[in-house]
């Protein structure tokens, strides 16, 4: 499972993405998303 914001992160589950959503990729979902676009 994929983030479906950035693209590069991978999951195992959904409560595995919803944790780490709350412990910070929230912050580095925009940068990855625009890192992975340059």
């Amino acid at each position: 499972m994929r983030c479906s914001a950035c693209k590069c992160t991978r999951y195992c589950s959904k409560e595995c993405q919803a944790r780490a959503w709350k412990q910070g990729h929230k912050q580095q979902c925009s940068l990855l998303k625009k890192q992975a676009g340059a």
